[in-house]
């Protein structure tokens, strides 16, 4: 999402932008549902989809070369930074975890700039001129009187089976929910809701097209400590409890959460303390001065980039 929002804000100044993408299912769902064209290779194992990416770029570069790239981590990333490397293209790098990932740390030492959502903690990006630009989100419009849900909970884009099968057993009261469960987990996670002891009004979706319109519309979310998820609830202005994943790698997921709990923007809630945790957790949820506090934590982190702006004006620079 990233780096759609920049490439999104770099079109509206005239220049041409092409997306590039290693062709996941959800990946081409999302680009699809932001109406975005994206290049892709066909289906392969991971080196072969590598060559048929650069055999595209070259291709591409014949009559349209590039004057920059920009790289957000990942698989595509990486084709396109070597790519980059080889041709002599400037390309500039967006990091959105406190840890830095392994695409990253590898293309770090001969890019141009590289821009930081948090403070880096732990694996530097060497010889890497960085700014801390926060990450590129969409804007959000937010009225606090339009908080139509107590509670938004997001398993990240995949899902997550300890929030879709242990959460539901933990929430009480008479809450209203909704429970954006993942693709093909929509089964697992209504059984979960229909065997827990919650009163309220539940609303189960596999996924949604508009998550920060949800957020924006919700007093409190559960969910993963991804770097843009929690950069759009800075901009949504809801209350945050983060359950890092714990198998990340790197474990950037937790020093996500970390350093945003350093600025009480939120309450992390591990998957071990579920069963210990689980009235700490109701009498959050009931909390409007933790959400108010919430809010003032987020916005005093400075994530968030709405649009890109403040990245796209050191690159142009």
């Amino acid at each position: 999402m990233p780096g759609v929002v920049v490439g999104k804000s770099l079109m509206k100044r005239g220049i041409k932008v092409v997306f590039w993408g290693e062709g996941k299912v959800i990946e081409e769902n999302l680009m699809e549902a932001q109406g975005v064209d994206m290049q892709r290779p066909a289906p392969g194992s991971r080196w072969q989809r590598l060559k048929q990416m650069r055999k595209m770029m070259n291709q591409m570069a014949k009559t349209n070369k590039p004057d920059a790239c920009l790289c957000f981590g990942g698989f595509s990333s990486l084709a396109l930074g070597t790519w980059a490397i080889f041709k002599g293209v400037p390309y500039h790098l967006f990091e959105q975890n406190a840890f830095p990932g392994r695409v990253n740390r590898f293309l770090a030492p001969l890019s141009k700039t590289c821009h930081l959502t948090f403070p880096l903690e732990g694996a530097k990006l060497l010889f890497s001129k960085c700014f801390h630009t926060g990450n590129p989100v969409r804007k959000i419009g937010v009225n606090p009187e339009l908080k139509e849900r107590d509670l938004l909970i997001l398993g990240g884009s995949q899902g997550a089976k300890s929030l879709n099968c242990e959460l539901p057993k933990l929430i009480k009261g008479t809450l209203n929910v909704l429970h954006i469960c993942g693709p093909g987990r929509l089964k697992e996670c209504e059984e979960a809701w229909k065997g827990s002891v919650f009163g309220g009004e539940i609303k189960i979706l596999e996924s949604h097209a508009n998550i920060p319109e949800l957020l924006a519309t919700s007093k409190w979310t559960i969910s993963r400590a991804g770097a843009t998820s929690i950069c759009e609830m800075v901009g949504a202005k809801v209350g945050c409890i983060t359950v890092p994943y714990p198998f990340a790698k790197d474990d950037h997921q937790r020093a996500n959460a970390r350093y945003l709990a350093s600025k009480k923007g939120t309450y992390i809630f591990e998957e071990e303390a579920f069963e210990t945790k689980s009235e700490w957790l109701n009498d959050l949820l009931l909390d409007d001065v933790a959400c108010q506090t919430c809010f003032e934590g987020l916005e005093q982190a400075g994530l968030d980039d709405s649009e890109g702006l403040k990245a796209i004006e050191v690159i142009l620079a």
